[in-house]
């Protein structure tokens, strides 16, 4: 069903609007791990949270897309985030991460 359909079986129930409540800070040690070619969660969104997440990290990893956690050094980086959260996680083993090869068709990158 598409979205203006649901609008309208609302309108039909007579359902009063429901405020959304304030955002609060969530203060909890949080890792976010971005790539700069991600178009489907893109660096801007994980920036959009940071507000709400004031204990949060924020790693952009360069010529990288979406799923950024099993590239080159980012699983170290994990393991390091979460044996000690609330320690700095430095980013500098992902700074040469290399353009990933074009993809010509369904089996992969051509050679």
């Amino acid at each position: 069903r598409s979205l203006a359909e649901f609008d309208a079986i609302c309108g039909a129930l007579a359902l009063p609007a429901v405020a959304l409540p304030a955002s609060r800070p969530l203060p909890i040690p949080t890792l976010l791990l971005s790539g700069t070619l991600d178009p489907v969660t893109p660096p801007s969104r994980a920036e959009r949270v940071l507000p709400v997440l004031p204990r949060a990290q924020h790693i952009v990893v360069r010529n990288a897309g979406h799923i950024v956690s099993g590239t080159g050094c980012a699983p170290s980086l994990l393991r390091r985030f979460l044996d000690a959260p609330t320690q700095p996680v430095d980013p500098a083993c992902l700074a040469d991460n290399p353009v990933p090869a074009f993809q010509t068709d369904t089996a992969g990158a051509a050679p």
